[in-house]
């Protein structure tokens, strides 16, 4: 299976060089955005297009982009017609909350570099106040960073002000403040909210009647188009106003790049849960299954309440920390997070690896008070496979009933197992961790593999 990126290769965005350098040590071929589109020669042939920032989304771009391919960019809105034309399928990168966290955390620390800059001659940020318009993921991130300075939070949304009102105390403001009390104003709102009235506070009526400019505030839109302000009358020459767009970009090339990376081909795999329950024994043997299966899959870190806790074999918080890192995604550890996996069209199938004897249980019995089995029931729902990968002491005793029961029951499929000390533990079950992406395949054809029993 062949597959192309193309991308800008003339932008000055320091991201989209980096992008290509990625993707070319993966072996993909890059082409040039402007270039005639290659469409694939073969089944199976994938086309990816990137397309940043500060390109407009216009249908002239959409018209020159081959059939079926799958495009990256920032646009909410886009023409339709085109992309059910061309079977185009959009992803905006905007929609994504793990990939626009994270990006968002690269913007603030820019943003804190350029104020380190700016007043590396005065006393530093510490006497500094800052006013954040828009209270939303960046502001969180901006928050997060600016944490030895005293931030005020500008908001123009009423369903908001009470839990503004409660976070921020007298330092939150609903519409209204006086922008000159502030040393620097940061726009979040990609929306003209700041208009005459607030800019209004900037200026001074002299004798001669003519508007002069306040001294303070310094001035930063961090906002995508329209950005945040209608100067209206204002000339806005005359004050200390800075437009900085793709901060992450022109900061921090490398990191930035590679989050869009990343959020690329996760999306041109299919995407699994997998759900890990309490057999922390086998915990060290899971990490290079995941591995493995990362390179088919975008992988969902699922872990049960019992598996999230401290244990004999390994270090959790270190063990966490690989998990990330091998999967690229967040853990899901909540039964509220575990239960919006529904809504979630890119999974194909959970993968619970592996199964202990309570969670088999619970499953049999319909049971979902962990979030490993309220993600199974989630994913059954719309017909998911499951597959469960066992590994349980009372697997031919107490429990025999319940993976009889499951053996039955639709869109549930076994990993082959056997009796992995029979002398010693008569009753004890585990499956072969060598046969998980097999099984997987299998499943997601509808098959359950055979033999199922496997000799000890």
């Amino acid at each position: 299976m062949a597959k192309h990126i193309f991308l800008n290769k003339s932008s000055l965005d320091g991201r989209v060089l980096e992008i290509a350098k990625l993707f070319e040590k993966q072996g993909i071929d890059v082409f040039d955005l402007n270039e005639k589109m290659m469409h694939p020669e073969k089944d199976g042939d994938s086309t990816m297009v990137f397309l940043e920032p500060s390109l407009a989304h216009t249908s002239k771009i959409f018209e020159n982009i081959s059939q079926n391919s799958h495009v990256f960019g920032y646009a909410k809105t886009l023409d339709k017609q085109i992309l059910k034309e061309k079977k185009i399928k959009y992803t905006c990168l905007a929609d994504d909350e793990e990939f626009v966290r994270e990006n968002n955390y690269l913007t603030a620390l820019a943003m804190r570099e350029i104020l380190v800059k700016r007043y590396k001659d005065d006393k530093g940020l510490q006497d500094k106040k800052i006013l954040i318009v828009g209270w939303g993921r960046l502001c969180a991130q901006l928050e997060r960073v600016l944490n030895d300075v005293e931030i005020h939070v500008l908001n123009f949304s009423k369903d908001k002000m009470a839990e503004i009102k409660e976070r921020y105390g007298d330092k939150s403001h609903f519409e209204y403040v006086n922008l000159c009390k502030f040393d620097v104003v940061i726009n979040t709102v990609p929306a003209k909210v700041i208009g005459e009235k607030l800019l209004s506070s900037l200026v001074m009526r002299t004798k001669c009647k003519h508007l002069t400019v306040m001294a303070r505030p310094i001035i930063y839109d961090l906002a995508s188009r329209p950005y945040g302000f209608d100067w209206g009358n204002f000339d806005k020459e005359k004050f200390d106003y800075n437009i900085e767009p793709s901060l992450p970009g022109r900061f921090y090339p490398i990191k930035a790049a590679e989050l869009i990376f990343k959020k690329m081909m996760r999306d041109e795999k299919p995407t699994i849960v997998l759900c890990i329950a309490g057999s922390s024994c086998s915990y060290a043997k899971l990490l290079p299954i995941i591995k493995r299966l990362s390179q088919s899959y975008n992988i969902i870190p699922c872990l049960s309440t019992n598996a999230s806790v401290p244990n004999r074999f390994v270090d959790m918080v270190w063990y966490k920390k690989e998990l990330v890192q091998l999967t690229g995604n967040q853990i899901i550890n909540t039964i509220a997070g575990a239960e919006l996996l529904s809504s979630n069209k890119k999974i194909v199938a959970s993968l619970v690896f592996p199964a202990t004897g309570n969670t088999v249980a619970k499953l049999a019995n319909g049971i979902t008070d962990t979030p490993v089995t309220m993600a199974v029931k989630a994913l059954l729902r719309n017909s998911k496979p499951c597959v469960l990968g066992i590994s349980t002491n009372d697997g031919l005793s107490g429990n025999a009933e319940n993976i009889g029961r499951l053996l039955n029951r639709k869109n549930y499929f076994f990993v082959p197992y056997s009796q992995d000390d029979a002398i010693s533990k008569p009753f004890s079950l585990v499956c072969d961790f060598d046969m998980v992406e097999n099984t997987l395949m299998d499943a997601l054809k509808g098959n359950q593999i055979q033999p199922i029993l496997l000799r000890s």
